[in-house]
């Protein structure tokens, strides 16, 4: 008898586990049924991407249009920008070469003792040039100013006034005031002194 008990549930135990196996294993109709719940559930997950992808490029096309503007709105000024520095540069250049025209007509004068011209500086600095270097042909009229320290600046009608006296300050051995000797310059831009400077 024990044997048979044994085969009744073993029998027992088979059937137990063929009703737990129907039960685990889902019928074709709803394996069918799964399938196209989740091909649904993936259809409308890759239309919400295509959505927010044609959103992204929309904003991006956005983005590229205002990037594109505001790179016009500062290329504009930029163009502004060299066009005023190339203005910039060829005014500094007519400054200086009216700056140095109007140096050429002048002579620098140093050495004179303190206060020697008085108060009359420029009637002393023309009769100096005139009683002392004699240059031909100068004209009358020239103005003088003082330039520190104790330069004294002869500003010349024109260029060969200023080169008649240079020239004849250079052929005398001395040129003198009194007892101090007198030091006879082209009146040059800061410019054109720095290279000399250097040398």
């Amino acid at each position: 008898m024990p044997q048979l008990q044994s085969a009744t549930h073993h029998t027992t135990g088979q059937m137990g586990q063929n009703i737990d196996q129907e039960a685990r294993d889902p019928s074709r109709a709803e394996l069918l049924q799964a399938k196209q719940g989740s091909r649904q559930v993936l259809e409308n997950k890759i239309e919400t991407v295509a959505i927010e992808i044609n959103l992204l490029c929309t904003d991006r096309l956005k983005v590229s249009d205002k990037v594109r503007i505001a790179e016009g709105s500062i290329e504009k000024p930029q163009m502004e920008v060299a066009t005023l520095k190339k203005h910039m540069v060829a005014a500094e250049a007519r400054v200086e070469d009216a700056e140095g025209r109007a140096c050429r007509n002048n002579v620098r004068l140093l050495g004179f003792p303190e206060l020697a011209e008085g108060a009359r500086t420029k009637q002393f600095v023309e009769a100096w040039i005139r009683d002392t270097l004699k240059p031909e042909g100068l004209p009358p009229m020239f103005a003088v100013e003082k330039a520190p320290p104790r330069a004294i600046i002869a500003c010349m009608l024109n260029y060969k006034d200023s080169d008649s006296v240079l020239k004849v300050a250079r052929d005398m051995d001395n040129d003198m005031f009194e007892i101090q000797k007198i030091s006879i310059y082209p009146d040059n831009t800061t410019k054109e002194q720095a290279p000399r400077k250097t040398c």
